[in-house]
């Protein structure tokens, strides 16, 4: 076990880590996109909400 983890530590370049920061980049853009989509439907429904079109039970 310990000489399966010591090579997967040495297959580790620059290029792995690199391509792993673009990865979390990508997802960090993804997440914000998708977060700002809820922010703007949360805020519709709010404005609808106001208008009395939602009643509370």
């Amino acid at each position: 076990m310990k000489d399966f983890i010591k090579k997967i530590i040495r297959k580790r370049s620059a290029s792995d880590s690199m391509a792993e920061d673009a990865k979390a980049k990508n997802v960090s853009d993804t997440t914000n996109a998708v977060f700002e989509q809820y922010k703007k439907s949360f805020k519709d429904l709010a404005r609808y909400d106001r208008e009395g079109k939602v009643g509370a039970n």
